[in-house]
């Protein structure tokens, strides 16, 4: 566990990792709730970020035939080209799905069977792949 400056610090470090200004998250309501969100994780010990930005999310509920996925590691960046995916899904739901399984290189199959919670806290992550 971390203090909550400490994963702050964190969070920083992983936004100019990112290139992406922390005044911009501060803008909108829905970046600074899932700022909260991931300042929450990091303090808690379920989110970890690498020295390269790979940010890491222990799952409450692990995935696969013997819970064998425990955690997911969101990539720190996207390329233009894998966002053709998003364009063959038809709810918001799959493009969420869809944006977690381009990050985080894990199949369809795996995704789908999020628990509802890792979902929304992998949903949370996903946000800041739309800010420049």
């Amino acid at each position: 566990m971390l203090s909550r400056e400490m994963a702050q610090e964190e969070f920083s470090r992983w936004l100019n990792i990112k290139k992406i200004k922390e005044e911009k998250v501060d803008l909108k309501e829905k970046y600074a709730d899932a700022k909260e969100t991931l300042i929450s994780g990091i303090a808690d010990g379920r989110i970890t970020i690498d020295e390269k930005g790979n940010m890491t999310v222990k799952l409450n509920i692990p995935l696969g035939d013997n819970e064998q996925t425990d955690s997911l590691t969101f990539k720190p960046r996207m390329q233009a080209f894998e966002m053709d995916k998003l364009n063959r899904c038809s709810t918001d739901t799959a493009k969420a799905r869809a944006f977690i399984e381009i990050l985080t290189g894990q199949l369809a199959g795996v995704i789908r069977n999020l628990d509802s919670n890792d979902m929304a806290l992998c949903n949370e992550i996903v946000v800041f792949y739309y800010l420049a």
